[in-house]
């Protein structure tokens, strides 16, 4: 994992991934309704900011620190901690929404049910959760030329995430699709029930 955070530093001061998800962004602003959100693997902080402008306080975290120092100078007012997805470190039931773009699919395979685990036991009963992922199988490095950078994806198949989701206590509200150039975009809302 500290090569890809050596590549999120590096990458930092140019990045700008923002030609998908708008659509996912404004349903789960609208499920929330309000509270406080948790942007987990926030970046430089792009949707950090429009959380905000829709009203809600946002904590944003990401593991590379310099991602960290674009995303404060992007959103002043917000918080934003240099923090592991591994190592999350909330009170309980401390959230009303996460939102996780592109960040969970970094994390190896047998570390996601943990994952999941934490992020059910931080958020509030019946708070929302919005994961995006590349549809696919398996995980391996990826080599993205335009980035001249190799990062490492799990790749999951619909039925493989709804149904870790749903082990870890989240109820799946919806699933929506959205195609890039070279992604099929998986998208899914849940929220907590009061249960693991």
């Amino acid at each position: 994992m500290e090569n890809l955070k050596e590549t999120y530093n590096k990458l930092a001061p140019k990045w700008n991934q923002a030609d998908w998800g708008d659509k996912g962004l404004r349903k789960f602003i609208k499920l929330i309704s309000g509270g406080k959100v948790l942007d987990l693997g926030c970046g430089s902080g792009i949707q950090s900011k429009v959380l905000q402008e829709a009203g809600l306080e946002v904590v944003g975290v990401d593991f590379a620190e310099k991602m960290i120092e674009e995303a404060k100078k992007r959103v002043p007012n917000a918080e934003f901690l240099v923090m592991d997805i591994l190592n999350l470190d909330f009170p309980p039931e401390h959230f009303d929404g996460i939102y996780a773009r592109a960040s969970l699919l970094h994390i190896p395979k047998n570390k996601i049910g943990q994952v999941l685990k934490d992020l059910h036991k931080i958020l509030k009963r019946n708070g929302i959760i919005y994961v995006a992922l590349k549809e696919g199988e398996g995980e391996r490095e990826v080599v993205d030329e335009d980035l001249g950078a190799s990062r490492f994806f799990a790749f999951y198949k619909e039925d493989e995430i709804r149904e870790l989701l749903e082990k870890m206590g989240f109820q799946i509200i919806e699933t929506v699709y959205e195609k890039t150039k070279n992604n099929l975009w998986l998208q899914i809302f849940a929220n907590k029930r009061q249960t693991a």
